[in-house]
């Protein structure tokens, strides 16, 4: 339901602020969608205050909870150490989020926090590749 209002739809007006008020209910209940979407809210100060702490800590909680979409959002904030960061992109990439796959890949490619390793890799595109929907293909065709 807070997603209806945070996009306004199923007839519903949107609303951040009822999204946002949603949304911590569903966090008290220990939801990780929940979390995400509230934190990624208070990062960008939608439908709350904007206070960047504390959208991180929420989306981090999520992570920790072993939610991938918020282990694979936390590696890409600023401030993060690059071990940390490639230590949160990794357990996303290994519950078969095809954008940590594609992720990974390019840090291997680049040799960013990583030995750079072309054969690992393709290995991660291609495994992104074999998800619908998923710009890892790219890779493939240009």
């Amino acid at each position: 339901l807070g997603q209806a209002y945070f996009h306004g739809t199923l007839g519903l007006v949107k609303s951040a602020k009822k999204a946002a008020k949603l949304y911590k209910r569903a966090v008290e209940g220990g939801d990780p969608d929940a979390m995400v979407n509230l934190g990624s809210m208070y990062c960008a100060g939608q439908g709350v205050k904007l206070d960047r702490k504390k959208g991180r800590q929420l989306i981090r909680m999520a992570a920790d909870r072993g939610y991938a979409i918020a282990q694979y959002n936390l590696s890409n904030f600023e401030g993060l150490s690059v071990e940390e960061s490639l230590k949160y992109l990794q357990l996303a990439a290994d519950q078969g989020l095809s954008l940590a796959e594609r992720a990974l890949g390019d840090r291997f490619e680049r040799g960013d926090g990583v030995q750079r390793d072309l054969e690992e890799a393709k290995r991660w595109w291609d495994r992104a590749a074999t998800r619908a929907k998923n710009p890892g293909i790219l890779h493939y065709d240009g």
